[in-house]
């Protein structure tokens, strides 16, 4: 009988294992591009989410507080925070919505402009580095199941 138990165990507990497996490589992915980014980053004085911000006003201009934050992932709050410290610091400046007086458009401030032009060339730079290893076959792989995967974890998560 416990034989029997046991291979009922271990027929149920393969898939988990699985999915457990797959969940702690994607984690460990996620915290080595993430310690990289960091250590990056803070060459140049910014944060990841500093980074971002500026890449997003590059691609962007004009963009408002509520789309910004749903391109960073966070919340208004934490955005605000940022953008505060950015215009603080000359990053970045915001001007009144010629169309809507109660919302603000940002843009890159000339500082800003050429601190993302220093930065984001090494970003390039390391973004290849870390992927030089895979060849065009294995990055095109990663790219459909990374995709489909982010594509459900959003929707599981925000619905």
């Amino acid at each position: 009988m416990s034989l029997h138990i046991n291979h009922i165990w271990e027929m149920v507990m393969s898939p988990l294992d699985n999915y457990q497996t797959v969940y702690q490589s994607m984690k460990s992915i996620s915290l080595h591009l993430d310690n990289g980014e960091k250590s990056l980053f803070s060459r140049f004085g910014l944060t990841t989410s500093r980074f971002f911000v500026l890449k997003h006003l590059k691609d962007h201009p004009g963009i408002n507080y509520i789309d910004l934050s749903e391109l960073l992932l966070c919340t208004k709050g934490n955005t605000t925070r940022i953008i505060q410290g950015m215009i603080n610091d000359d990053l970045i400046y915001r001007l009144e919505n010629p169309e809507d007086r109660r919302s603000f458009q940002l843009f890159l401030s000339k500082s800003g402009e050429q601190v993302y032009k220093e930065v984001s060339l090494e970003y390039q730079e390391y973004v290849k580095e870390m992927l030089s290893k895979l060849n065009e076959d294995q990055l095109e792989e990663f790219r459909k199941i990374s995709s489909s995967i982010e594509k459900e974890l959003s929707n599981a998560v925000y619905g």
